[in-house]
């Protein structure tokens, strides 16, 4: 009888035993530890109190839930002998009670969602110990009225604080290293803010519509402005950009006082032209402080001409855009062209583009005369910019490196491409509604996204050995697209590269093992398969 006993004991410890491992590793593939650590998960689901917490290996642990209803809550900082070093996503959602929550020291980062839509919750104090914000932590709090904290934030996420109808302040004197995009988007009546001398990147929307902030002073350390990033804050008059940005999203600052009543050439952050005065132009020379011109002419219908200078080394996207009266650009040395810089200049008919650009964005020149002017218009390092010639096929000439928008809603049949065409640049076929063959030549290296969008009576398609990139929506919308031939030299196909090409029924492939094929690619995934 003992001898059974025995055996039934060591049986159940077995159990016992198989029955831990298998519940510890159903948790810790479930649960991830805390960001930037080497921790791992011991358990999760402990209960205690109202609290329901993970626990990791170092002993300190994580709030996941909150059952209680208290409208003032202090957070324990130690729950069973375990320091409280975070509040998990989604904690405390939706919670209509919550008036205020003091976190204790101990508290190192708030996750996803954890206060979102908190309906009365006022203020957030935050401890100095507290250094990531998770995206949309307190989205939809419109009781909020003051965030602060006393410690160096390194993240604070995408739309942490967004639709916090009633912030009046924020301030972060110590800094944050990274602001996430639509941070505080729509939060109407903010009046201060203190971002402290430590700031690294702005996101984009990052203070969108936040119409009552007059003024914001940005220190040393930060090196880039998101698109939109200021966009709608009606009140903003006064923003100091420090010398250290070298990057500034577009329309950052559109409809604010600052840019709108701005005189001269306002030259901010690393040389970066964001805004002309009304007294620049008609005939415009840029000055040579400036190394990237932003959208500070867009829609100047003013403006007949521009000089730009050797300094400037990139224009940026809509640069120029529906500058409707700009009869002449000269343009020295720059290296990049942005996607719609001179886009809709109707009467734009003179332009000189130096050998050191490469690199072109989409519809760039589209509804320019320039364009128009030759059977090929060849510009920068090759580039091809506009086509004229009669016929409904096309020989690419072998001067043109680089093919642009020069096919872009054209009228032709077939092209050929030339034989020292490297790269197919975005939208450079895009919209050819008529376009039924395309010949590729041994040269060419990459396809650019969007360049074959919509083409729809585009039947087959036969790729050079040579192609390494088809990138994104490069066929998007080739309806009629039957047969494709793709080169073993592909490592790249970028999202939605064949999107939409349900009549895709042969594919030709030896495919690469180290091969990337990017979401939206269902289609030839299917066909691989």
């Amino acid at each position: 009888m003992k001898n059974a006993v025995k055996v039934f004991a060591i049986i159940g410890i077995l159990l016992a035993l198989i029955a831990g491992i298998c519940l510890y590793v159903s948790f810790t593939g479930r649960v991830e530890a805390p960001s930037s650590s080497n921790v791992d998960v011991l358990y999760v689901g402990v209960t205690e109190g109202d609290y329901t917490y993970t626990v990791f290996s170092d002993y300190t642990c994580e709030i996941t839930k909150y059952s209680g209803s208290a409208d003032v809550l202090k957070v324990p900082k130690v729950i069973n002998t375990c320091p409280v070093i975070g509040i998990g996503a989604y904690v405390f959602e939706d919670n209509d009670n919550l008036l205020e929550v003091v976190l204790p020291k101990t508290v190192r980062y708030i996750e996803k969602r954890a206060f979102a839509d908190c309906a009365l919750l006022k203020e957030v104090v935050l401890p100095a110990s507290v250094n990531y914000i998770g995206d949309e932590a307190f989205f939809g709090c419109d009781q909020l009225q003051k965030v602060s904290s006393k410690g160096e934030i390194s993240y604070i996420g995408v739309s942490a604080f967004e639709g916090c109808d009633s912030v009046i302040s924020v301030s972060f004197p110590k800094g944050v290293k990274e602001i996430g995009n639509r941070a505080f988007y729509g939060c109407v009546f903010m009046e201060k803010i203190n971002l402290g001398d430590a700031t690294g990147a702005i996101g984009n929307y990052a203070f969108g519509k936040c119409r009552l902030l007059t003024k914001i002073v940005l220190d040393d350390g930060l090196t880039s402005i998101g698109i939109r990033a200021f966009d709608g804050c009606t009140s903003l008059e006064t923003i100091k950009i420090p010398d250290s940005v070298t990057s500034i999203g577009r329309y950052a600052f559109e409809g604010t006082p600052w840019r709108n009543n701005a005189v001269g050439f306002v030259v901010v952050g690393n040389g970066i032209l964001v805004a002309a005065g009304a007294d620049v132009g008609p005939e415009v020379v840029v000055p040579t402080n400036v190394v990237t011109l932003l959208d500070a002419f867009e829609n100047r219908t003013d403006i007949t001409s521009v000089v730009i200078p050797y300094s400037v080394a990139e224009i940026g996207d809509g640069a120029f855009m529906g500058c409707t009266s700009l009869e002449k650009a000269e343009i020295s040395a720059i290296t990049r062209l942005g996607s719609y810089a001179f886009y809709g200049c109707e009467n734009l008919d003179e332009v000189s583009l130096p050998d050191t650009l490469t690199d072109v964005g989409e519809r760039s020149f589209v509804g320019t005369a320039w364009v128009e002017n030759d059977d090929f218009v060849i510009g920068g390092d090759g580039i091809l910019f506009g086509c004229n010639a009669e016929g409904n096929h096309v020989v690419i000439p072998e001067s043109v490196k680089y093919v642009a928008e020069a096919f872009y809603n054209s009228e032709y049949l077939a092209v050929t491409i030339g034989e020292n065409v490297e790269k197919i640049l975005p939208n450079a076929f895009a919209q050819s509604s008529k376009l039924k063959k395309v010949n590729f030549s041994s040269s060419v290296t990459e396809l650019g996204s969007d360049s074959f969008e919509d083409c729809i009576s585009l039947t087959a398609v036969e790729l050079n050995e040579g192609v390494t990139i088809i990138d994104d929506d490069c066929f998007n919308g080739c309806y009629a697209l039957e047969k494709i031939s793709l080169p073993s030299s592909l490592v790249y196909v970028g999202e939605n590269a064949f999107g939409l090409c349900y009549t895709l029924e042969r594919l030709d492939w030896d495919i690469s093992a180290d091969t990337v094929i990017e979401d939206g690619n269902e289609v030839l995934r299917n066909l691989l398969n």
